[in-house]
């Protein structure tokens, strides 16, 4: 944070708009920290011009010194910037005001004051900002989330990457506002809503806007999302690469079959603890998702051998949970150990009927498993009671159930 000045060091309006431009360019921290002082001296909020919200009083010390210093090093002492000098906030040049909105590292919240200073900041905000995080005001009642979100759409028309992580009382209309507010459909490519508790099918119906841009997709323990929803996102996503759907306990294997066949590109999928799940829909996404490298299915009490043996297709898969799918028995992994070759994470923890047989010929199969404390395990045998012991490819023989 720069060093800000007492205005009573300046003796003129004019010296204070040197001081304005001065400290509003080293950064936008600075600025806003500027601008909160200068409406400290008078500035309301509906008020841009500068000559007539300050009134400063002269220093006479100043003055002396000012009057001692030739013609020509007052000349370097004036800042360039009195040639271009504004009276008001709108009319800060192009190049200041390009410095002033370097936005890296900025904090989402002060970003969303700052586009409340005037037009002129509210335009460039919004045409440069392309992230934004909501997370700050997820501690907010019901009302407040809305209207910040709502607020947001009338500046933020360029966003790319949107956070709205445990905002849970955010509601449908909200969200369906600033999503149809973007300056252009689908360019959207980002899109966080996990713990959004209060949001149904008809808040990510607005997906239809921004879908076909969508590659992030995170709605974890959205529980009032069902099949329409999935059904939605295989229409109008094409290009989804990762979707977090844990939690979303309403999906059954008609909706996950709809997702599938339109959303091809899916590399990461989490389905954890959606319990409707059955071996019906496992198998569509071995049909349809061939690039799949992470795929989640903890706590899918439903899916037994047959959904299981259909993902010996998945040959890119590097990461698989099965953590308590209870009916998974030797039957269903020995298919995976004969075609699968890249696993670096497999859980199988509370898989109580595989046995030492299986889970060892699925270590040999893909050297990135292990079981030793020395390689940050990467194979999780917890409470599958059958197993006797387990060497990974260090050598290292070992009996690790914890």
């Amino acid at each position: 944070m720069c060093e800000v000045l007492a205005p009573a060091q300046h003796s003129n309006l004019q010296d204070t708009t040197d001081f304005v431009h001065q400290f509003s360019g080293s950064s936008f921290h600075a600025a806003l920290e500027l601008l909160d002082r200068l409406r400290g001296l008078g500035i309301g909020h509906g008020s841009d011009h500068l000559a007539k919200s300050l009134v400063l009083a002269p220093d006479t010390a100043a003055k002396a010194r000012r009057a001692q210093l030739t013609q020509k090093q007052l000349a370097f002492a004036v800042p360039c910037r009195r040639k271009m000098a504004a009276t008001s906030w709108s009319h800060l040049p192009t190049d200041l005001l390009l410095q002033t909105f370097c936005l890296e590292g900025m904090a989402d919240a002060p970003l969303l004051r700052a586009a409340l200073a005037c037009r002129s900041w509210q335009s460039a905000l919004g045409r440069f900002t392309q992230r934004l995080s909501f997370t700050w005001c997820s501690q907010q009642s019901l009302h407040q989330v809305d209207d910040v979100v709502r607020g947001a759409a009338l500046s933020f028309r360029y966003l790319q990457d949107i956070s709205l992580r445990r905002c849970s009382s955010l509601t449908d209309d909200a969200l369906s506002t600033l999503l149809r507010s973007q300056h252009r459909p689908h360019q959207v490519r980002v899109l966080d809503l996990s713990s959004c508790h209060q949001l149904t099918d008809s808040g990510l119906g607005s997906l239809v806007w921004q879908g076909r841009s969508l590659t992030h997709l995170h709605l974890s323990s959205c529980a009032e999302l069902s099949d329409r929803t999935f059904a939605v996102l295989g229409q109008c996503c094409p290009g989804l690469e990762h979707l977090g759907a844990c939690g979303c306990e309403r999906i059954t294997d008609s909706g996950l079959i709809q997702l599938t066949q339109g959303a091809r590109k899916l590399k990461m999928l989490n389905l954890g603890w959606c319990e409707a799940l059955t071996d019906v829909g496992i198998a569509s996404i071995s049909e349809h998702c061939q690039d799949l490298l992470h795929l989640d299915l903890c706590g899918c009490l439903k899916v037994g051998d047959m959904g299981v043996q259909t993902l010996a297709s998945l040959r890119s898969l590097q990461s698989l949970s099965l953590h308590c799918c209870r009916r998974i028995t030797d039957d269903g992994l020995a298919p995976l150990a004969a075609t699968l070759t890249t696993l670096l994470s497999l859980n199988l923890s509370g898989c109580c009927h595989v046995t030492s047989r299986t889970v060892q010929a699925l270590v040999d199969a893909n050297p990135g498993l292990h079981t030793c404390r020395s390689m940050d395990r990467t194979i999780l045998i917890s409470g599958c009671l059958a197993l006797e012991g387990v060497t990974c490819h260090c050598r290292r023989p070992s009996l690790d159930r914890s």
